[in-house]
Formats: C-alpha cells, structure tokens, sequence
C-alpha cells in the first residue's frame, strides 16, 4: 500500500541499520507509536528493519550473485566512509514540500555516488520509478488508495485531488549501487523491495550512470571521420578564399578556387547574413519561418519540462500554470507545424511555376532534378545529424537523466527510416522512432513527391488544379472528422503525424503558390485597376478581420479538450488547421501586395532573414539541445514562469548557434558538393570563382 511505502522510505531516512542487527532506539518506539496509529496493528517497525536493508541495495530472486555478494559487502560495512556515502547518495523523501509534488521526485546526489571507491566495486546512480513502462518513457502511474488520505489534517475532501495527482504524477528516485549491479539487477531488487513493503505496483530502472566508459564502436570512428573530413573543406576553402580576396589570388590554380572555395566559413557567413530586398515581396516569409521555429522551440520547452522532466519538487505548480490563459499560447502551438507546411508548398509551386515558363530545359531532365535536388537538399545535413546522434552525442556529458541515451539507441536501430522519408510510420512498421520531431520531414517528403500532379495541374489546367487542390483540404477535413469522433485516435501516431492528416495545409500553400504566381506582375496596391481596386476597399478589412479573429480563437479559443463537448472537439479538431493554414495564406498574399502595413513592415524586418536561413539546421538539431538541458539538473528545481521563459529563450539561442554551425560545417558544403557533382557531369555548369570587386 502507497502509505505503507511511503512510511517505509520515511524511516528509512532517519535509521541506520547493520544485517542482522536489531537496533532499540528511543526513535523506534516513536515510530512503532506512529505505526499503530497509522498504520494499525498490522505494522510493527520492529518487523521493518530486515524490509529496510533493502531498500539500500537489490535483494531477493531475480538478482545476480555478484551484485548480492556486492550488497551483503555493503550492509557488512555500513558504518564505513564510502558505505555512508553511498547511503547519503540514495534518494530519501524530503523534510517539506511533499504537498507540492516533492514526493513524486527524490533524487538524491548522483555526483556523490560517482565518486564511492570501494575497492571491489564503484558506485553507480540509477533512476527508478513505479508504474508500468509502456515504452518511449511512457509510464502508467500507479493509484493511489483515497482512504489512505482521510486522516491527513482532517482535510482529505479538500487534500484528496491533490493527492490524487501527486500520485499519479511520474515517480522518480535516486539510487546508489555498486556498479556490478545490472539494470535488471537494480529492477528485480526495487520489484522485491516493493513487494516487501506492500506496495501494490510494478517498479522499473529509467535510467542508470556510472563511471565506466562509453563503447567506442566502428561507426563511431566513421562518423567521427566524416566530420574530420568536412573541417578540413572547411579549413582548406576558407584559407584559399580569403587568399583570394585579400592575397594575389592569381598564383593559386582555378580549378583549385573552384573545387574548394565555395566551402568557405566566410563566404558563407557573408551569404548568411546578407540582406537583400526580396524583388518577390515575400519578405514576410523569413518572419513567418523564424516565429514558427520559435513557437516550436517554446513548446518543446515547456511540454519537456511537463512531460518528461528533470528532478521538479514543485509539481503542483504545473497544475497552476495550465489554468493560466496565456499558457494556450503553448498547449495549441502544434499549428506552428503547419506554418511550415504552408510556407514550403507556397515557395515549391511559385518558384517552380516560373521554372515552368522559362521552358529552357527538357521536361524529363527537369523533373529528374527537381526529385534529386530535393532529395540532395534535405537529406544532406539530416544525414549527418542522424549519424551524430546514433554515434558521437553518446560522448556528450549528461546529468541524471540521459534522454541523448535514448536518441541515441532509436537511431542505432531507425536510421534508414529517416533516410527513406518514411518514420512517420514508425509504429505501423514495429520501429524506434529516431529523432521523433522528424515526422515532419518525412510528412513534407512525402506531399513533394505527389505535388508535380498539382503542380502541373495548376499549370496546364488552372481551374482543374484549384479544384483537386480543393478537393484535398476537403478530404483532410473529412478523414480528421472520421477520425476524431472517437477521442481515443487522437494520439500522436494515428492522427498528428500522419500526411493524410496534414495536407490540407500543403493543398492550401499550393493554391497561394499559384495565385502568388498569377499575380507577380502586381507589386502592390497601385498596380490594380481601378474598379477592382474600388473593391478591394471593402474586401481587405472584412479579410484581415476574419483572419485575425480566426487566428486568435485557434489559438486562445479552445478550452482543455476534457472541458469540449464531444461535438465541439470534432468541429475543432477537423478544421482548425485548415483555418489556420488559409488566415496565413490571406496574410501572405496581402503582405505580398502592399496590404499588410506594419505587419507586413515587422515580418519582413531584414534582421529576421540570416534568422530564417538557418531554421532548417536548427529545428534539426533542436530537441537535442532541450534534451540536454532538461538532462543536466541532478537536484530538486522550483520552477516558475520566469525560469521556464529564461530556458526558452536560453534554448533559442543555443538552437540557433547549433543550427549555424550546422550550416557552416555541413549543409552549406553539402550544397557546393551538390553544384560540383552536377557541374562534372555536366548537367549543370560549375561554381564560378568569386574574385574582390576590385580585382
């Protein structure tokens, strides 16, 4: 039983004990008193003391000879320095704050269990917790007896919802062991302790640290290789360029400048963060692209810290904050997504519109490049972050809780799936799922490979393109209202990862792609006719209007799901991506046209453009870095709302310098490799040398 347990751990904080040895304290009486009033007739602590070695080091069936012999060591030499400090090292249930959500994380001192030295063993830190793992971290969180409350200050009506969800809530606590003790040792001993002390519940190691070094593997050493490989281009290519732009270029070979300079560092900070004016008048696009990222940054930071968090001895605290209003701006920023796939298929149809007309290249060769490029562009840098997670972030240093670990085992095993553009069928196919926010690429794969039908469609046939582009947001709208009727298929693999699901969105970019196309020759406002200027008076406010207003209630509209009816969860649920992806069409198209004023002035700011350019790296490499530093913390931390916005921003900004240097060591050479491949087997032309001005 959970209040057995709990006063189990309790006395387990406060006496020492020695196998074998029964210890008469005043404090015992004390705690038999507390037993009898509490606990009932039942319970004696006297019975309790063999229960409570136990609870020290794995005990019982199911443990390894090694790590018991290892455990009768320790209990032999309690009293010994590095016993108490193994002992002192595992986690204990705090003074105070227990009815804050301090109860559910005791994390103990990993730091001091690293450094036990007993000679024939080492310490070891592991996380346990109780529940069922159902996998990926997933936990079904035990429940707790109500009557097991009724006495607590008389005020178990009122304490019991909180209870409730301190029970439920992730249970997380510090262990240290000697290290010849396995992950399955560590287990079957918590399981057998759990039993011991009545606790009805199963119980499981999350994760475990010791001292002994990383497995160094053959992939390692490739990958590891592959990046020595590229700082050299880089070097190389950034050493002959500024000796062309600043030395006699001229002594050096052409072909030299050619093979090696576009791996320049320079020359592709100067490409970064040069600022231009879109001839276009998509501007606006950079801004769109950079807030999104943002959004989604800020949203994998919160849910981390709510779903899978570090040590919180605040938990409650997450109650509070999901009554909070502004925290909508979080819990309904999946749209974000969508943004994105609105933005590639608006540019994808418009600039391969335009491509259409210049018919400069034959249609076959045309569309061969257009799958190859695509493939080339994408797959590049993707690869690369794929390969670093499966082999070198494994040597990254880490706190307590190792979520690389966890990226690291799923891409060891789904790499080709990411490769293949097809891990948004991860569960369908029996697979880990390796970079999980990844579906995203492989959903936006996915709709390029069909889009030339639109594409063409829109081309040759406009008003048969416009309706089977319709035709598509439609039937995403129907297979999301015959999916959402029954709530339980509202869950990440059968619904929001899917592209069935999401190309309504994409359809919708598509059509915007093509008007934008139709309309290039109109710059803004002043370049229309007069009468449908006239018109466009009483259209552009009804439109921002309706556009706004559909933003604003996508976003703070909805209440928590639990709280709509089960008609008002299917009508939002199938439409409002489709709202959202048509309200940022209209901004687009109007900031496009001169109708956006100084929304259109604030999303084309010039400072949003070397921002955007790097947003691709970044949101590659993003959940690494918030994985990281949800990983880091070893103690109890009291969030807040400034500290959860200090690590939103704090994650922005070092996403953001990964994303550049992810784009300096490897997208950007990977593009020069794409233009030297091409260049050589001459279905394009090569790089041209970029000599000074002056020269």
């Amino acid at each position: 039983m959970f209040e057995k347990f709990l006063l189990i751990v309790i006395i387990c904080s406060s006496v020492t004990c020695q196998s074998g040895v029964k210890i008469e304290f005043p404090l015992v009486s004390a705690l038999d008193s507390i037993v009898y009033k509490y606990g009932g007739e039942s319970m004696n602590i006297s019975d309790t003391l063999d229960t409570l070695l136990n609870y020290f080091t794995p005990s019982g069936p199911g443990v390894s000879q090694q790590c018991l012999e290892d455990g009768e060591y320790l209990k032999k030499n309690i009293y010994q320095g590095w016993a108490l400090k193994m002992i002192d090292a595992t986690g204990k249930l705090p003074g105070s704050g227990a009815l804050q959500g301090a109860l559910q994380t005791i994390p103990g001192n990993v730091y001091s269990c690293l450094e036990v030295d007993a000679t024939r063993f080492r310490g070891k830190y592991c996380i346990l917790s109780v529940g069922d793992k159902v996998g990926d971290g997933e936990i079904q969180s035990r429940s707790i007896n109500p009557e097991a409350i009724h006495q607590i200050g008389g005020r178990g009506a009122l304490l019991t919802p909180l209870l409730e969800f301190i029970a439920k809530s992730k249970f997380e606590k510090g262990h240290c062991v000697p290290d010849s003790c396995t992950e399955t040792d560590v287990e079957a001993g918590w399981n057998n302790f759990l039993v011991e002390s009545g606790v009805e519940t199963n119980g499981f190691v999350y994760s475990c640290k010791d001292n002994s070094p990383v497995d160094v593997l053959p992939a390692d050493y490739v990958v590891l290789l592959i990046v020595l490989i590229f700082v050299c281009l880089v070097a190389i290519g950034t050493i002959l360029d500024v000796s062309v732009e600043y030395l006699d270029g001229h002594l050096l070979p052409e072909n030299m400048i050619i093979i090696f300079q576009g791996f320049s560092l320079r020359r592709t900070l100067v490409k970064i963060f040069h600022v231009g004016e879109n001839k276009d008048n998509l501007g606006c696009i950079n801004g769109i692209r950079f807030l999104s990222m943002f959004w989604v940054i800020a949203g994998h930071s919160y849910l981390t810290m709510i779903e899978f968090p570090p040590f919180i001895s605040n938990k409650v605290f997450i109650l509070e904050i999901m009554e909070q209003y502004s925290m909508k701006l979080i819990f309904n920023a999946t749209p974000s997504v969508d943004s994105f796939f609105l933005i590639g298929s608006t540019l994808l149809a418009f600039l391969t519109l335009k491509e259409l007309d210049k018919k400069n290249v034959p249609p076959q060769k045309f569309w061969t490049l257009f799958y190859i490029h695509r493939y080339i562009r994408l797959t590049g840098v993707y690869a690369v972050v794929i390969a670093l997670s499966a082999t070198l972030f494994k040597f990254i240093p880490t706190g307590p809780h190792n979520y690389l670990k966890q990226d690291t085992d799923a891409c060891q095993e789904a790499w080709w799936m990411n490769v293949l553009y097809i891990n948004n069928f991860h569960a369908e196919l029996g697979q880990e799922n390796c970079m999980g926010w990844t579906w995203y690429m492989a959903n936006d794969m996915q709709m390029f490979i069909i889009s030339p039908i639109f594409i063409l469609a829109l081309y040759h046939l406009p008003i048969f393109g416009i309706t089977m582009s319709i035709i598509s947001v439609l039937g995403t709208i129907g297979f999301r209202i015959w999916r959402v009727q029954d709530r339980d298929n509202v869950t990440f693999d059968n619904l929001y990862n899917k592209p069935y699901s999401r190309f309504g969105s994409y359809a919708i970019g598509l059509i915007l792609g093509y008007i934008l196309y139709r309309t290039k020759h109109i710059q803004n406002k002043s370049q229309l006719p007069k009468n449908i200027a006239r018109h466009m008076k009483i259209i552009i406010p009804i439109c921002w209007c309706v556009s706004l207003v559909s933003i604003y209630l996508i976003i703070f509209g909805p209440d928590l799901p639990t709280e709509l009816t089960d008609l008002e969860f299917t009508i939002y649920q199938s439409v409002f991506r489709t709202a959202w992806s048509i309200s940022l069409a209209w901004l687009i198209f109007a900031c496009a046209k001169g109708y956006g004023g100084p929304i259109n002035s604030f999303l084309s700011w010039s400072f949003w453009s070397p921002l955007a350019r790097i947003s691709y790296s970044c949101y590659l490499v993003h959940f690494f870095v918030i994985h990281w530093t949800s990983s880091m913390p070893a103690y109890n931390l009291m969030i807040s709302q400034p500290y959860l916005i200090y690590m939103v921003i704090a994650n922005t900004v070092v996403c953001m310098g990964c994303g550049l240097f992810m784009v300096l060591l490897f997208e950007a050479p990977i593009m020069h490799l794409e233009k030297l491949l091409f260049g050589f087997l001459g279905i394009s032309g090569l790089p041209t040398v970029q000599k000074p001005k002056s020269a």
